[in-house]
C-alpha cells in the first residue's frame, strides 16, 4: 500500500515531511518488509523507500523531537532486552 501511495502522490509531492510521517506509522519490521518489496518497483520509488527504511543518523538523534527519538531508542532497547521502567 505504501508503494501505491507514493506513486499516487508523485515524486514531487514526496517531501521529507511525508517520509517522516510514513516512518512514524510503520514499525521497523514493516519498513524492512517494504524495503524488500520496493525492489520490484521501478523509477524513483525504491530511492524513497530506502529513505523511509533507513535509520536516522546517530549524530542527529539529539536534534529530533522527543517523539521522534522514542523510536530509535525503543528499537535499540528491544534489541538488548531492556524493558521500560
Amino acid at each position: 500500500m505504501v508503494v501505491h501511495a507514493l506513486r499516487f502522490l508523485g515524486k514531487e509531492a514526496v517531501t521529507d515531511e511525508v517520509i517522516q510521517e510514513i516512518r512514524k506509522i510503520l514499525t521497523p519490521a514493516e519498513r524492512k518488509r517494504l524495503l524488500k518489496h520496493a525492489k520490484y518497483t521501478s523509477t524513483w520509488v525504491p530511492d524513497v523507500v530506502r529513505r523511509i527504511a533507513a535509520e536516522p543518523p546517530k549524530d542527529r538523534v539529539a536534534r529530533l523531537s522527543s517523539e521522534q527519538r522514542q523510536e530509535p531508542f525503543s528499537e535499540t532497547a528491544g534489541k538488548i532486552n531492556l524493558l521500560p521502567v
